[in-house]
C-alpha cells in the first residue's frame, strides 16, 4: 500500500533539524550583517575625518605644517576646544550628548566605565569624541587630535541609566562599535591604537579575540589598523 504524505513523527524530526540549522546560521548571519554596518560606518567615518583634517589645515592656514599650528592647543576649555575643531573641521553636529559614563567592554570581557563630557553625533548617525595631546610615540612633533569613533550610537538618554549622577551610555565594546583615529604632522590621519588613557600611535595592529591581557586600556585599540590591513573587513 503507497503511503501519501508524512507522518507526524517525520514532520517533527525535519522541523527539529531546520531549527538546527536556523539556529546556527541565523546569528551568524546577523553578525555578518552587523559587521558590515559597521564597516560601512567606520569607512565614512574614516573619509570625514581625511575631509575634516583638510579642511582644519586650509581654514586655520597650516597646510602643511603640525597640528599646533591650529591653535587648537592653546584652548584649554574642553567645551570650547571641542566647539571650535567642530567650526574648523567643518564637521556637521546634529545631536550632542554631555555628560556621559561610558561602559566600554574590551575583548577580554573586561569593563571599565569612562567619562565623557561629550559626544557629538554627525547627520550619519556616527559618534565623534574629540581629545587633543602630546608626546605620540614615532611622531616627531608630537603633537595630535585624536577622534574615536563610535559606530553604535542608538542609545537616548529616557533609557540610560546613570553613574555618580551621570548618565551611561549603552555598552561599547573596543574593535567592535568604537575606534580610534589620529591626525597628526601635516594633517595625516591614521589609526591609533590605544585610547582613553594617552593615544599611540604604531604599525601594530594589536586585535587578537582571543587576547588574555588584562589592561582593557590597550585591548582591542588595534583592530582599527587591522580592519583597514585586511581591506576594510573584519576578520576577527
Amino acid at each position: 500500500m503507497n503511503r501519501k504524505g508524512f507522518t507526524l513523527a517525520e514532520v517533527l524530526i525535519t522541523l527539529s533539524i531546520l531549527g538546527v540549522v536556523a539556529a546556527i546560521a541565523i546569528p551568524n548571519i546577523i553578525q555578518q550583517y552587523q559587521k558590515k554596518l559597521t564597516i560601512t560606518k567606520l569607512q565614512k567615518a574614516y573619509a570625514n575625518i581625511e575631509i575634516m583634517a583638510n579642511n582644519l589645515a586650509v581654514n586655520t592656514g597650516c597646510i602643511g605644517k603640525n597640528v599646533y599650528c591650529t591653535g587648537l592647543f592653546n584652548i584649554s576649555d574642553e567645551d570650547e576646544f571641542k566647539d571650535k575643531f567642530v567650526e574648523l573641521s567643518g564637521l556637521k553636529v546634529i545631536k550632542k550628548y554631555n555628560g556621559h559614563f561610558i561602559r566600554t567592554l574590551n575583548l577580554n570581557k573586561t569593563y571599565a566605565d569612562v567619562f565623557l563630557n561629550r559626544l557629538d553625533i554627525s547627520k550619519d548617525n556616527i559618534g565623534f569624541y574629540f581629545s587633543k595631546g602630546n608626546n605620540l610615540n614615532r611622531i616627531s612633533n608630537n603633537y595630535f587630535i585624536e577622534l574615536r569613533i563610535f559606530t553604535d550610537t542608538s542609545f537616548t538618554r529616557k533609557n540610560l541609566p546613570k553613574i555618580s549622577g551621570y548618565y551611561t551610555s549603552k555598552e561599547t565594546i573596543i574593535g567592535r562599535n568604537v575606534f580610534s583615529f589620529v591626525i597628526y604632522d601635516n594633517f595625516r590621519v591614521e589609526p591609533s591604537n590605544k585610547g582613553f588613557g594617552g593615544s599611540t600611535y604604531t604599525n601594530s595592529a594589536n586585535c587578537n579575540p582571543n587576547i588574555t591581557k588584562n589592561d582593557w586600556d590597550t585591548t582591542g585599540w588595534g583592530c582599527t589598523l587591522r580592519i583597514i590591513r585586511d581591506g576594510w573587513k573584519m576578520n576577527y
